[in-house]
């Protein structure tokens, strides 16, 4: 397993380009890196389509070849404040 952050490639902010990710399962946190609440990636503070094009961080990874791709969810907290398991 490989804990890939945010698995984002980008001028401002990149996770990948020094990992070997080839045929190890990645490890990934949704959406990108913020500080209250705006973007550390964009120039105006938007989240970029980083965070609403989980496609674009999908085949970021997948050019890296990992064997799996393991999405960590933002839910998890809501789900345990619901009193599901």
């Amino acid at each position: 397993f490989v804990f890939v952050g945010y698995g984002i490639i980008s001028e401002k902010y990149d996770d990948l380009s020094n990992l070997n990710l080839e045929g190890k399962v990645a490890i990934v946190l949704p959406g990108e890196p913020a500080r209250n609440g705006k973007s550390l990636i964009t120039v105006d503070g938007n989240y970029s389509d980083w965070t609403s094009n989980r496609t674009k961080k999908i085949d970021a990874l997948k050019a890296k070849k990992p064997q799996a791709i393991i999405i960590l969810s933002e839910q998890v907290n809501r789900m345990s404040q619901n009193g599901t398991n």
